[in-house]
């Protein structure tokens, strides 16, 4: 069983997305601050992050360096699709 670290700030697309998870079988733990998601992946040593695009500021975003050595997968809305391709160009050289 892996342990997913889900960051939204919505506790609705946080729930939505903990139950899909653990009906797949992982164990999730929720943050909805970038403050909190670093002090769970300290605490809580999470295989994976899904992230929320909107919590992804740049290149420079003090979580995207903590998250560095993680999977991360990316939630994006269909509005967001210019950041995610930037997001996606700016992540290929760790795929």
């Amino acid at each position: 069983m892996s342990t997913l670290l889900v960051v939204d700030l919505s506790a609705t697309n946080r729930l939505q997305l903990k139950l899909l998870a653990e009906r797949l079988g992982h164990r999730v733990v929720e943050a909805a601050s970038k403050v909190e998601a670093a002090t769970l992946i300290a605490t809580e040593r999470p295989d994976v992050v899904l992230i929320e695009l909107g919590r992804i500021r740049d290149e420079s975003d003090a979580l995207v360096h903590i998250i560095d050595d993680l999977p991360i997968i990316v939630v994006a809305n269909p509005d967001e699709s210019v950041r995610a391709e930037w997001f996606r160009e700016s992540s290929e050289h760790d795929v």
